[in-house]
């Protein structure tokens, strides 16, 4: 994987995580994922990056709460 693959994952993530964050609060986004609410918020408001690895954690823990036909 290239850097800028490696980029879109996170930030695939990070945008699963501001449309989730609109019917779910950070304390349902923490107890989904098991990350602190605190890391999340961090995540959302884009001060930082999930590592590859956490982004595809993520990816798999939040998958079954987006439904993307109702975001499309």
């Amino acid at each position: 994987m290239n850097q800028l693959e490696a980029v879109r994952e996170k930030l695939r993530v990070i945008r699963m995580l501001r449309v989730l964050k609109k019917t779910y609060t950070y304390e349902d986004l923490s107890e989904i994922t098991g990350l602190p609410v605190t890391v999340l918020n961090r995540y959302v408001k884009g001060k930082v990056l999930p590592s590859v690895e956490r982004a595809r954690e993520l990816f798999e823990k939040l998958s079954p709460y987006l439904n993307l036909e109702e975001e499309v």
